[in-house]
């Protein structure tokens, strides 16, 4: 087995796919992906369940990039879920800039919010640029 694992980096990756696996964050990942959809179609509203979507994906990635970086395991999850992160990450970017800002705004030596979910979208890109893979595209799934 090329790079194996620690006990540790096992259980953690484990810990990360049950996330990712979870049926609210699947839930959350394609209503948000049909509201990135909806904007660029024009459509603009961030109405109550799309701000709970989004601090539910940021509140799960988050989680999942301070695995990622404190444990080392990046490689072993971009393989699979780089796609993901990226597309959520391209989704949701400009809200969590947005809070980014209003709470700097508030709090100038707030950084947190964010933090691990903005670096592994970024350690995602980097892995698909240098695995010459393109960013991911949105795809529409509704019944219409």
């Amino acid at each position: 087995m090329k790079d194996e694992l620690s006990t540790s980096q096992t259980i953690v990756l484990i810990e990360v796919l049950r996330i990712l696996r979870d049926e609210k964050n699947i839930t959350a990942r394609k209503k948000i992906y049909e509201a990135h959809i909806d904007k660029k179609s024009k459509i603009k509203s961030l109405n109550k369940e799309t701000r709970y979507f989004i601090e539910k994906l940021n509140g799960d990635f988050d989680e999942i990039g301070f695995l990622v970086e404190e444990f080392g395991i990046k490689d072993k999850l971009f393989s699979l879920y780089s796609d993901t992160i990226r597309r959520v990450w391209i989704a949701i970017e400009n809200d969590i800039q947005r809070e980014q800002d209003e709470r700097k705004k508030k709090d100038p030596a707030s950084t947190q919010y964010g933090y691990f979910l903005t670096w592994l979208a970024s350690e995602a890109k980097k892995y698909r640029d240098k695995n010459n893979l393109e960013e991911p595209g949105f795809t529409d799934l509704r019944i219409i």
